[in-house]
């Protein structure tokens, strides 16, 4: 109907920054795969999503007059990730546009719009005939049964869903869990990669490749420097890691140097938990360039307030009692719930360390994983590197909450030792690692 959509395709591929080219065996079946439903966990920069976008494209031109999306689990994801290059893609085979509202129409009538599922009415109320889902991990839970499936049950359209494992979660490990028929698949040496299907579901397929089909060897030789073993074979062999178990598990004697103690002419950096009871603070000196935070001191303020630790701060640091302090001198990383009123009545928390004369760097907080993934993998990288020690005799009830706290299977903290004081002087750590180390900031640059 179309014999010049070859031709079509040829041209536009060739306009893009990034051809199609050096696919590995696993990949050309992905990229071919008829399967209706396809779920695919590879490592980052592995190019699955590349590849499904280019799939995506090459679908559109042989199904006219269709209705199709790419999507992210936020509008702002999905634009960063999809709309410039589907730009890019359709230069030569599209009919009409609209960058506000996000699609363009192809030559046969065939239009792909891109779209964030944080507003899922952005895509109800209209069948579709298939959509592409990056980043699926970070998908809503129940946002496949409730928000996605229901689109193409009339039209019996497909979809494909990529994104790499955070851990065994309640959203994407059971979709790639079903897909495979209840057991990931082992990477098989001779395509470089695993295929499961589900033998009750013909029509549903799981894709899994490590990274270093693509990456060389001196690309993930940077990441195996600042990640934990556990980390990097979640991000690069896109494997469900089980994070039960103690959450800090990459903590040992390695991490323990009995001779830090404060140097009065290096900056002070504190971490600060505002929980009432107790109230923690965590004392370093941050060496970013050099990779190293090393604590050599924390406060316990059992039932306080930040007017108490402020006082013990200034104590401790041997700081003037009232005034400003030297510029720059001591910055506080807190607990970002401490711009609402909690361990003190009168003003916010982080109110009352400004107006004691501290530098206080008022971030949002990190999610509870990206946090604990900074600190593991300061404790101790994939090649063996230390970037986080502390002093075992001042920094007592950090190594006991090392030993103590504890995640449930989906990776996030198990909070019921709180009552017991246990994990808020190691929640305050946190703060300050994933503040200067964040993982998932390294991850968003370039390689």
């Amino acid at each position: 109907m179309y014999p010049q959509l070859d031709s079509y395709l040829a041209r536009s591929v060739k306009a893009s920054f990034y051809p199609l080219v050096n696919l590995t065996p696993i990949q050309r079946m992905m990229y071919s795969e008829p399967r209706r439903f396809i779920f695919v966990s590879s490592g980052r920069r592995s190019r699955k999503t590349l590849i499904l976008k280019r799939k995506m494209l090459r679908y559109a031109l042989r199904h006219p007059g269709e209705s199709l999306f790419q999507g992210a689990p936020t509008l702002q994801q999905a634009k960063a990730i999809f709309w410039e290059d589907l730009k890019r893609q359709t230069k030569y085979i599209r009919r009409a546009i609209s960058e506000s509202e996000l699609w363009v129409e192809l030559i046969n009538g065939t239009r792909i719009h891109v779209a964030g599922l944080d507003k899922p009415q952005r895509i109800e109320g209209r069948p579709w005939n298939g959509f592409h889902i990056t980043e699926a991990p970070d998908l809503k839970p129940k946002a496949w049964e409730e928000n996605l499936l229901p689109l193409i049950s009339d039209t019996d359209g497909f979809a494909w869903m990529d994104g790499v494992p955070n851990g065994r979660d309640a959203t994407y490990y059971p979709m790639c869990l079903d897909a495979s028929g209840g057991v990931i698949p082992p990477i098989d040496d001779v395509i470089r990669g695993g295929i499961g299907t589900n033998p009750d579901r013909q029509d549903m397929v799981y894709y899994l490749w490590h990274s270093s089909t693509v990456l060389t060897p001196e690309q993930l030789a940077v990441f195996m420097s600042i990640m934990d073993a556990r980390t990097f074979r979640q991000e690069f062999e896109g494997s469900f890691e089980s994070a039960g178990g103690l959450a800090y598990w990459a903590f040992g004697k390695h991490n323990l140097d009995p001779s830090l103690v404060r140097d009065p002419k290096k900056q002070v950096t504190v971490g600060m938990d505002f929980n009432v009871n107790p109230m923690t603070a965590s004392l370093f000196h941050i060496d970013e360039r050099a990779r190293t935070a090393q604590q050599f001191g924390e406060i316990i303020n059992p039932h306080s307030n930040t007017y108490e630790m402020v006082v013990d701060l200034k104590r401790e640091l041997k700081l003037k009692p009232y005034g400003d302090q030297d510029p720059g001198s001591v910055v506080i990383i807190p607990d970002f719930t401490g711009h609402s009123n909690r361990s003190s009545s009168i003003e916010s928390d982080i109110g009352i360390l400004r107006s004691a004369g501290f530098a206080v760097y008022s971030v949002l907080n990190p999610d509870q994983r990206d946090r604990l993934t900074a600190h593991n993998s300061m404790m101790r990288a994939v090649d063996g590197r230390v970037g986080y020690t502390l002093n075992p005799q001042t920094c007592k009830q950090t190594v006991n909450d090392y030993g103590l706290v504890t995640t449930h299977d989906n990776g996030r903290i198990d909070k019921s030792k709180e009552k017991d004081g246990i994990g808020h002087v190691s929640d305050s750590v946190g703060y300050v690692l994933n503040y200067h180390f964040s993982i998932r900031r390294r991850l968003a640059g370039t390689i």
